[in-house]
């Protein structure tokens, strides 16, 4: 799981939630990162997509069986499969608002939702929010193999969390994905354990994105939500 600091307004990916049965061609990109102060993360714009400057604290942890080893394999992108990445990167530029590159085009979609991870005190950090991708399950890039037919939609597959600001904005969205082809698998629903109102939908190319909201301050959480 990966869970950021929740933004003011905007989408902004929220948690990562990969299933690792009967689904080919998920990748996701890890490389390790956490060392010291002030690295520099990832590679440059013209190799993976994600590359800032940050002052990274020292995470301690367990590895290899020692407790106290300090933590190296960090998630720093997702890329989800289409056999149309310019449809598919139309779709989330029209649903989402994002801004979509390619790199190049029909190929391998950069999505950049924007906006920075926030500082405790609320203020923008540098660092710019996770990326995601779209890539073509025709020409799998970075995968040096022959495509894999992909299966059809409808069974265990990836689902990317975002953040959205209110239970509004999510009926907004799920309403335009599906009026661009997108199939809602459930709205207007709780989860106590992670305190959020959610819903889904399944994009045209298999991708579950479910839309998440923290709760009212003045409360109202459903006294009958299932768990």
């Amino acid at each position: 799981m990966l869970f950021v600091t929740p933004l003011a307004s905007g989408h902004q990916v929220h948690h990562l939630e990969l299933q690792t049965v009967g689904i080919p061609g998920v990748q996701a990109l890890v490389h390790g990162v956490v060392r010291g102060a002030d690295e520099r993360i990832c590679m440059s714009r013209s190799e993976l997509p994600v590359c800032q400057t940050i002052s990274a604290p020292r995470i301690v942890g367990q590895a290899n069986g020692e407790r106290g080893a300090e933590v190296t394999n960090t998630l720093i992108f997702v890329d989800v499969p289409a056999d149309d990445p310019d449809a598919a990167a139309r779709f989330y530029a029209e649903v989402m608002g994002w801004e979509v590159e390619g790199r190049p085009a029909g190929v391998f979609h950069r999505i950049v939702p924007g906006g920075e991870f926030l500082l405790d005190d609320g203020t923008p950090s540098g660092v710019g929010n996770l990326h995601l991708g779209i890539y073509s399950t025709r020409e799998p890039r970075p995968d040096p193999n022959p495509p894999i037919p992909p299966e059809e939609p409808g069974g265990p597959a990836p689902r990317v969390y975002i953040l959205v600001p209110d239970r509004a904005e999510q009926d907004r969205v799920l309403d335009a994905a599906v009026a661009r082809g997108a199939t809602v698998l459930w709205r207007d629903r709780f989860w106590r354990e992670f305190n959020g109102w959610h819903g889904c939908f399944r994009d045209p190319w298999g991708t579950q994105i479910v839309l998440w909201t923290k709760p009212d301050e003045d409360g109202d959480i459903p006294p009958d939500a299932r768990y």
